[in-house]
């Protein structure tokens, strides 16, 4: 009998392979979106939040396009002219995110 080892996924790697789970139609302009709110709710919230992949996932893209770059539809733009397609760029931002530390 084979076994599997069970890799826990943090929740960017989570909405990443299963976009259209977290929203309503699962872009990549939803996901960037889902990601920004979750970042906000990090900063303002009032309890510490033991998953950060969404703001490592965002301050990696912060260092790829430049401080500057802050409007969604420029981000959405890079990423589909980088990685030519939604699914290659969700499968790019999930690897990313799999490097983020979330213990």
């Amino acid at each position: 009998m084979t076994t599997f080892p069970i890799e826990p996924l943090n929740i960017a790697q989570c909405v990443c392979k299963r976009p259209r789970m977290y929203t309503a139609n699962g872009t990549l302009a939803e996901v960037l979106a889902l990601f920004e709110g979750y970042n906000l709710a990090l900063r303002y919230g009032s309890s510490p939040a033991k998953d950060t992949s969404p703001a490592h996932v965002l301050k990696w893209l912060a260092g790829e396009l430049g401080e500057d770059v802050v409007w969604p539809e420029e981000r959405v733009t890079w990423l589909l002219e980088r990685f030519q397609s939604e699914a290659a760029a969700l499968s790019e931002i999930e690897r990313v995110a799999s490097t983020a530390d979330t213990t």
